[in-house]
């Protein structure tokens, strides 16, 4: 079977006279297409016959001559072709395709959404074409322009509306963009034609060290350079697990209580919670710094700062010679939630042109609530429109909660769920799983992703808090009371008010995104008093790719730290008491994991100090003098065998005879402190 290509039509679009009426949507001035158009003689087609001849052409031929008085003419009536269905076949297998009919044909078979609902620069569509995926551009018949995020399996359709809805109202019609059509000759079934829409695309020419908007563009300039570099799409499907590899190379931080109790594996998705204040963003500012000297491309997504925050922050990593691997994408304060979104997308797509070239790329995004708070003002605005709004319009809210309770349950990822609960989970993940090792046969590059969410991860310390207080009988009732009053001024007290922080998340859509990804990072709701760096509680957070995402020198000492901490908490949680040696023990290994801000640690260092812990070095220190204990360790074991250090640094790894004499020098060096 013979198969043949054309691509017959360009950017633009064009009205087929034939078709019914429809909605007339402004185009770009493009050159007009050139129809071709073939024409055959009947003198031609008798020299034609021998490409069309169909089976028993040769004995109708026959049939035609002379025989026994009958004339050419009379056989041809007997056994005649068929002259209409050879040239048929004749066309499909030769002539080129009418562009004119194809057109018509597809404009045929544009569907003409509708607009449901607009709001600011959200916009709610039905009847889109179903072959339309997100990050398609779509055009409105007032001549506004957008892009599509997201499509329901229902065929509704989200999309953000460039320039706002100004001239967008209830029932303004919405079609795809397309940017051209491909059309397929199959000697069969003759002309098979493809729509390809246009997609919304970024720049990402020499973005390195540069600030960029939300659609990639580099702050303060034209944009006509931008125009003519490189591009890529906004919106990306996520790999197919053929496509990927196996994760099982760590990507350093240089954030010590990061890289010892939740390490990241290069193609990892990571959620990074914690209660306003807690150090987020300093958290993410640390791992750029930690990346100055390696193989990674770091790309910050810096989501409602303040203006000027993104300037400041440039001018840090340009001293401390970080910014030349580094892309800020920028949506400061007083963005709409829709291009908070598009700046979280745009960062993704410039990791990945990094990891799609067989690199590797680090995504911070520094806050993932606009992507939640865009889910439900989508999703109040369905309800508005669909049988709850007479609940809504009434103000009974209990028939309102009664409603969306009796929505349909469905099952995904073995999980039985309201719809609604599934659509907001395949959104959420569809950006999750942008992150990934590429397969080695791809280049083997990976995009290793963080994302950051002003909340808590359903904890319960509350609950068995006043557990243990009820559970002793001895206390008056007035005693209980407040002594639960007083565990309340405690929590308020460490930023875990709800009301303290209007910015946070409900512990529903936190809890789910740790579902989505290969871990978690929570931190403390309140700061180390004396270094002002960020506290990881050390219960919590956890990377579920296991022992593959250390380095192959930390795996062995730092699965026993991290084991050791969560054995103390539970037991500092079961008992009124706090003293014993394991909890002391604890925290020292929590003072060790502390660390002044800005000022990332290396792998050899903490290898050094983790054995130091490990060896009982540090068991008469107090938790206050640690962290410079262990700085006096490693200069002087630095000064002994640099040798070792060495071998760290550049192998990621240390040799049996290494192990020994780290050992050795550590119990003999007992009482250097």
């Amino acid at each position: 079977m013979g198969v043949s290509l054309q691509f017959v039509y360009g950017r633009g679009s064009a009205v087929s006279a034939s078709a019914p009426p429809r909605p007339q949507f402004p185009t770009r001035a493009t050159a007009p297409v050139e129809l071709s158009k073939t024409s055959i003689s009947r003198s031609s087609c008798r020299g034609l016959r021998r490409y069309v001849n169909p089976p028993g052409w040769a004995s109708r031929r026959n049939a035609s001559v002379r025989v026994g008085g009958v004339g050419a003419d009379e056989g041809e009536e007997a056994g005649a072709p068929d002259w209409d269905a050879e040239m048929s076949i004749f066309k499909k297998r030769t002539l080129k395709p009418s562009q004119l009919a194809t057109l018509r044909q597809i404009e045929g078979e544009a569907s003409i959404g509708k607009v449901l609902h607009s709001n600011s620069d959200l916009v709610i569509v039905e009847g889109l074409n179903n072959d339309a995926e997100p990050g398609t551009v779509v055009s409105f018949a007032s001549g506004a322009r957008g892009v599509l995020l997201w499509r329901r399996n229902d065929n509704i359709c989200f999309i953000l509306a460039f320039g706002g809805t100004s001239t967008i109202t209830e029932g303004t019609p919405v079609q795809c963009s397309i940017q051209g059509i491909l059309q397929v000759i199959d000697d069969e079934e003759g002309v098979v034609t493809k729509r390809k829409f246009e997609t919304a695309q970024i720049p990402v020419d020499d973005v390195a060290g540069q600030i960029v908007n939300f659609i990639g563009r580099v702050k303060g300039s034209s944009g006509g350079q931008e125009d003519k570099g490189q591009k890529i799409p906004l919106l990306h499907k996520s790999p197919n697990m053929e496509d990927r590899g196996q994760i099982n190379e760590s990507l350093f931080t240089g954030v010590a209580a990061v890289d010892t109790l939740a390490p990241l594996g290069r193609g990892q998705s990571m959620l990074l919670t914690g209660l306003a204040g807690s150090g987020k963003r300093d958290l993410m500012l640390e791992a750029i710094l930690g990346q100055r000297k390696s193989d990674v491309h770091c790309v910050l997504a810096l989501i409602g700062e303040e203006e000027g925050v993104a300037e400041k922050l440039r001018a840090l990593l340009e001293d401390k010679g970080a910014m030349a691997r580094t892309t800020i994408v920028e949506a400061p304060k007083g963005s709409s939630f829709g291009q908070s979104y598009l700046a979280i997308c745009t960062a993704t797509s410039i990791a990945e042109k990094y990891r799609d070239n067989g690199g590797h790329s680090l995504v911070l995004l520094g806050d993932l609530a606009p992507m939640v708070q865009l889910w439900e003002l989508f999703t109040a605005a369905l309800v508005k429109m669909g049988p709850q709004a007479l609940a809504l319009e009434s103000g009974d809210e209990e028939k309102l909660e009664k409603a969306l309770e009796e929505e349909e349950l469905v099952q995904y990822e073995g999980m039985l769920v309201s719809a609604s609960a599934a659509q907001r989970r395949q959104f959420f993940a569809a950006l999750i799983q942008r992150a990934s090792k590429m397969h080695k046969r791809l280049g083997g590059g990976s995009l290793t992703m963080v994302g950051a969410l002003a909340g808590e991860p359903a904890t319960g310390i509350s609950k068995r808090r006043q557990a243990v207080i009820e559970q002793h009988k001895t206390l008056s009732a007035e005693m209980k009371a407040k002594l639960l009053a007083a565990l309340a001024a405690k929590e308020k007290l460490a930023g875990l008010d709800p009301d303290a922080d209007r910015r946070r998340i409900r512990t529903e859509v936190v809890e789910e995104f740790m579902s989505l990804t290969d871990g978690q990072i929570v931190l403390e709701g309140s700061r180390d008093t004396d270094s002002g760096c960020m506290v990881v509680n050390s219960a919590a957070s956890v990377s579920r790719i296991g022992n593959r995402a250390y380095d192959d020198v930390l795996a062995p000492v730092a699965t026993p730290i991290r084991t050791a901490l969560a054995q103390a908490d539970d037991a500092q949680r079961a008992s009124i008491d706090d003293n014993g040696d394991d909890i002391n023990r604890a925290l020292r290994a929590r003072a060790l994991l502390l660390q002044d801000l800005q000022q990332p640690v290396l792998l050899e260092d903490l290898v050094v100090k983790l054995y130091a812990l490990e060896a009982g070095c540090l068991d008469d220190i107090e938790p206050r003098r640690v962290r410079s204990a262990a700085g006096m360790i490693v200069q002087e074991f630095r000064l002994k065998h640099p040798e070792i250090l060495n071998e760290i640094r550049t192998t990621r790894n240390l040799s049996k005879d290494a192990v020994v004499v780290l050992k050795e020098w550590m119990k003999a060096h007992e009482s250097l402190l």
